[in-house]
């Protein structure tokens, strides 16, 4: 599997992770995960295209995101999904060949 296609897969669980946690939160939180997943969504049709840029270091922010909002940290499996996309797109996309 190549380096996009592991984004790929990273950014497919986020999304779930995502789709999981808005059955645990409050309304304001559950808006701001809708827009976040909506934000994840747009850079897999990125990445199946092969337009999105590779990092050069740079993260996709979805960890810092989640960070904003408390009740968001207690859940584990959307902290992990977000912190593995975001290191994985940082460390190992920093370029694309």
């Amino acid at each position: 599997m190549d380096k996009q296609d592991t984004l790929k897969v990273k950014l497919i669980t986020l999304i779930h992770e995502i789709e999981n946690a808005k059955n645990m939160v409050d309304a304001e939180t559950q808006e701001f995960l809708i827009n976040l997943e909506s934000l994840v969504k747009k850079h897999l049709i990125n990445v199946e295209q092969g337009t999105f840029p590779a990092s050069h270091g740079n993260l996709l922010g979805t960890t810092r995101a989640i960070s904003e909002f408390n009740n968001l940290l207690k859940i584990d499996a959307l902290c992990d999904a977000a912190y593995d996309a975001d290191v994985y797109y940082s460390n190992e996309c920093y370029d694309w060949s």
